[in-house]
């Protein structure tokens, strides 16, 4: 989480170097002032994102998810 509140990931193969970070992508307000939860479904290749709401949505708990492309662009959703 950068200090503005976004979330930013990035994706390296086992023993290199991590490519460049991002923001997690795909709309709505995903920002958050604590630690981001990530639960990985292997057998399917999704990443779900779980984040803190802050201000209006401090009580949210908010979503996001995606598909795991390891050589393209992740497909986010969007903050739910």
């Amino acid at each position: 989480v950068d200090p503005g509140g976004r979330v930013l990931y990035t994706k390296w193969k086992l023993g290199t170097a991590g490519i460049t970070w991002n923001e997690v992508g795909g709309g709505g307000n995903g920002l958050t002032d604590a630690a981001p939860a990530a639960a990985i479904i292997e057998s399917a290749s999704y990443l779900f994102l779980f984040i803190k709401g802050i201000g209006p949505n401090a009580q949210r708990l908010i979503v996001n998810q995606a598909a795991l492309h390891p050589e393209g662009e992740d497909s986010w959703v969007g903050w739910q």
